[in-house]
C-alpha cells in the first residue's frame, strides 16, 4: 500500500509540473506563492501526525476509497484539459464560454498536488526531529516556491515540443487512474481466487487506453499537417 501511494505521489507532482509547463511564468509563479502559503501555514496540522496515525488511515480502506474519488475528480479535469489542449493547439476558433472553460481548466492545479504538499511537509518534520516546526515548514515552503518554475522550466527545456508534453501529461494521469484503482482494492485482493471476469473494470481500461491512443494519433497527424504547410 506505502509503495502503492508513494508511486502514485510521484506521478501527481510530474503530472502538476507538466501542467505548468504550458502557463505562462505570471501563472505558474501565482501557483508556487499558493503553494507556499499553504506549506507554510500548515505546520499545525502536520505536527499532529504520527507515523502510527499515517499507518491507520493508509491501512483504512473507505478513506482509501475517499481518497480515491478525489483523485479520480482531479484525473478528469486534467483529462479535459488535455482535450481543451489540442483544440488550441490546433487553432481552432473557440467561443468565449470554451475559452473561459480552457482557462479555468489550465489554472485549476489540482487538490491532490496540495496532498501531496502537505505529506511532504510531514516527511520533513519527521526527518528533521529537535528543529523548530515552523522554521522547518517556511524553509520547505521556500523550497517549494522555488522550484515550482524552476521544474517548469526544465520541462519546457528538456521538452520543447508542445505535443510530446501533452501527450505525456496526459498519459501520467492514466498511469495514476490505474494506481489508484490498485491502491484502493489494496488489501482485499488475499481471497480465493476465482475464474471471473470484471468485464465493467477491463472495458474502463481499454477505453482509457484507446482515448491515450487517440490523442496520440489527433496530435501527430496536427503536427504533421503543420509541416506540410
Amino acid at each position: 500500500m506505502e509503495s502503492a501511494v508513494i508511486v502514485i505521489m510521484v506521478l501527481v507532482s510530474f503530472n502538476f509540473i507538466l501542467k505548468t509547463s504550458f502557463l505562462r511564468i505570471r501563472e505558474t509563479m501565482t501557483l508556487a506563492i499558493i503553494s507556499l502559503l499553504l506549506v507554510a501555514f500548515s505546520w499545525p496540522l502536520a505536527i499532529e501526525q504520527s507515523r502510527t496515525l499515517i499507518a491507520d488511515l493508509l491501512n483504512n480502506q473507505q478513506l482509501m476509497f475517499d481518497t480515491a474519488i478525489l483523485l479520480s475528480i482531479d484525473i478528469a479535469l486534467q483529462l479535459l484539459f488535455c482535450f481543451s489542449m489540442v483544440g488550441v493547439m490546433a487553432g481552432e476558433v473557440m467561443s468565449a464560454k470554451q475559452k473561459m472553460v480552457h482557462i479555468v481548466l489550465a489554472l485549476f492545479p489540482g487538490f491532490a498536488v496540495f496532498m501531496v504538499m502537505f505529506s511532504l511537509l510531514v516527511w520533513t518534520i519527521f526527518a528533521l526531529p529537535g528543529y523548530d516546526f515552523q522554521l522547518v515548514a517556511w524553509g520547505l515552503s521556500a523550497f517549494v516556491a522555488v522550484a515550482i518554475p524552476l521544474l517548469s522550466y526544465a520541462a519546457k527545456w528538456l521538452l520543447p515540443e508542445q505535443d510530446v508534453r501533452l501527450e505525456l501529461l496526459f498519459m501520467g494521469n492514466i498511469a495514476t487512474a490505474i494506481l489508484c484503482i490498485v491502491a484502493t482494492v489494496n488489501g482485499r485482493t488475499a481471497v480465493a481466487g476465482n475464474n471471473s471476469v470484471d468485464w465493467q473494470s477491463l472495458l474502463f481500461v481499454g477505453a482509457l487506453i484507446l482515448s491515450g491512443a487517440f490523442i496520440g494519433f489527433i496530435i501527430r497527424f496536427i503536427k504533421q499537417q503543420r509541416q506540410k504547410d
